[in-house]
């Protein structure tokens, strides 16, 4: 997926979902993120590298 300017992203929670984000184009990328967390839980899980191929 390739999302573009003012479109809304929606990710799964938790560390079966990675988040895995690459910008292949020329133009720097700055997100504007909003975390709505269930009440209690943080805002991020830690996971284990899924194994890409680039740093």
């Amino acid at each position: 997926m390739t999302p573009s300017r003012c479109r809304n992203l929606h990710e799964q929670p938790g560390s079966g979902y990675v988040h895995v984000g690459r910008n292949l184009g020329a133009t720097p990328v700055v997100p504007e993120v909003l975390y709505e967390p269930p009440v209690g839980q943080p805002p991020a899980v830690d996971a284990p590298n899924p194994g890409c191929d680039f740093q």
